[in-house]
């Protein structure tokens, strides 16, 4: 197996509380590097490791991506503090629950993961079904296409560079894996065992299936707590870094109550 692939930074900001190290896991479309802001955001009081999921950054994409992450968490002296974005906010929780004595805490902006509804079993929520119906057997660029709009906001795709839609679609099959994982509840916990704190951040102004999401996340772990970020969407760890890299930063410190009033006083200056 290919040794993990890391994306560090150390590089000074103002100190945090904590010192723990800090596993992140990035979302869809997008690879570890995505991370970079929130380390020189954090200073040198942690270190960030960035982990590519398989099929991400170069990591070949046919390893089992549970056990490729366990590797790599593994081999960071614990217990780390676990970050992550969409996407990896399944795969975050996932971790959590299998290693626990590994992972302090958990912080996810905008998860997302199956949820359990009134019928009980775990599924895809309506609105990202309904868009991966759509999306099923179309070329990479309607993929990717109807997948940044839906995310972002209709005619995102038609605003970028000819380069950075080409780099879009060369990850519409990793893009596939992960809607068909989710689809098949590969990342639903049946049993929370993790009992350690879990902040969920939100953006205001991403898709509803985030609420619905964030709503089953506090139903079912004990220590979970929300905050709202006004103005956000689900993209800003990568759009509007500067605001949400504080917010991470204060739920790591202990007080995820200043999320949102911390958001909101950068969104003022």
């Amino acid at each position: 197996m290919k040794a993990p692939s890391f994306s560090a930074d150390h590089a000074g900001a103002r100190p945090l509380q904590s010192t723990a190290p800090i596993f992140a896991i990035h979302g869809t479309a997008s690879t570890g590097r995505q991370w970079q802001s929130l380390a020189a955001c954090l200073g040198s009081a942690s270190g960030v490791i960035a982990p590519d999921l398989p099929g991400y950054g170069g990591t070949p994409p046919d390893l089992d991506r549970l056990s490729y992450l366990e590797a790599a968490l593994w081999q960071v002296p614990g217990p780390v503090d676990v970050v992550a974005h969409s996407f990896g906010g399944a795969v975050a929780l996932m971790l959590a629950n299998r290693n626990p004595e590994q992972v302090r805490s958990v912080t996810l902006y905008d998860p997302v993961m199956p949820v359990t509804d009134a019928r009980g079993p775990a599924c895809m929520a309506p609105d990202l079904r309904a868009l991966w119906t759509g999306l099923r057997g179309q070329p990479a660029p309607v993929t990717m296409a109807r997948f940044l709009d839906f995310w972002c906001a209709p005619g995102m795709w038609d605003r970028l560079s000819p380069q950075r839609q080409a780099g879009l679609i060369a990850l519409s099959g990793s893009l596939t894996r992960d809607f068909e994982e989710i689809c098949a509840g590969v990342w639903t916990v049946p049993r929370p065992d993790f009992r350690g704190p879990v902040t969920v951040l939100r953006g205001s102004c991403s898709p509803r299936v985030t609420v619905d999401v964030s709503d089953r996340i506090l139903a079912q772990y004990p220590k979970a707590r929300c905050s709202v970020m006004p103005g956000l969407g689900h993209m800003a760890p990568l759009t509007h870094a500067d605001q949400v890299n504080p917010a991470i930063a204060a739920a790591l410190s202990g007080v995820p109550a200043r999320c949102a009033a911390l958001c909101a006083l950068r969104s003022a200056a």
